[in-house]
């Protein structure tokens, strides 16, 4: 609940009432509630992604595949939604980076494959991105080479067999 608290307070707050009532019930119930309730109870409520993803970093609860990356999905629709057309690269690729730098770019707190191929295949397209944004934004976010060079592989592979890998190679012609 401390998290959940220092997390509000960060946050721009326009139903105070809603987060203090939420605080209480969560504190007053002397049970913990199970990942599922708290996600949508709480996280989904008030928009808490990234104290939720820290909570699992934090908890080592990297059995949530499903809630991470749905976490992640709500972060990145936040920042989309809160700012501009002209900023949300920067801002998406800010967040990037810091939270993989946070969560030292471990899986699956920070699920480099997802990402990227949500950032190069939704966003890339919906936005214009040139070729290498993704790419640079995880490796400054400490995404291994090995891993990083991999995951592009499947994605070039992808755009071969006619799918929408979402990257391109400098090179490529294209």
């Amino acid at each position: 609940s401390i998290l959940l608290q220092i997390s509000i307070a960060d946050e721009d707050v326009e139903k105070c009432t809603a987060y203090r009532e939420a605080i209480s019930t969560l504190s007053n119930s002397g049970l913990v509630p199970d990942i599922n309730q708290l996600f949508e109870v709480y996280v989904r409520s008030f928009a808490l992604y990234e104290t939720a993803l820290e909570c699992f970093y934090i908890g080592r609860n990297s059995d949530q595949h499903g809630l991470i990356q749905a976490c992640w999905s709500g972060l990145l629709k936040r920042i989309e939604s809160k700012y501009g057309e002209r900023d949300v690269k920067e801002d998406i690729g800010e967040k990037v980076v810091s939270l993989g730098r946070k969560f030292g770019a471990q899986e699956p707190y920070f699920p480099s494959e997802w990402l990227m191929r949500k950032l190069e295949g939704e966003y890339g397209e919906k936005y214009g991105w040139g070729v290498g944004v993704v790419r640079e934004w995880m490796e400054a976010a400490g995404v291994d080479g090995t891993r990083l060079n991999y995951v592009l592989g499947d994605l070039e592979d992808e755009e071969e067999e006619g799918g929408r890998g979402g990257f391109l190679v400098e090179g490529d012609g294209e």
